[in-house]
């Protein structure tokens, strides 16, 4: 649970609850490797995954 104070606003919290209930270790290392390896655009990699995991609309 984020704590609505430290992150600003309570909508702010909220969405980086949803997010934390779902980003895994496992994800933060592949998409890393994205950005790192495949030099792929940070915003691209971050946008394809939350649209992956129903976070954000396509």
């Amino acid at each position: 649970m984020v704590n609505a104070k430290d992150a600003g606003a309570p909508e702010i919290a909220a969405a980086l609850d949803k997010l934390t209930k779902v980003l895994t270790t496992a994800d933060l290392v592949d998409l890393n490797r994205k950005v790192d390896s495949e030099r792929a655009k940070p915003a691209d990699v971050a946008k394809a995954y939350l649209e992956s995991k129903g976070l954000v609309k396509k």
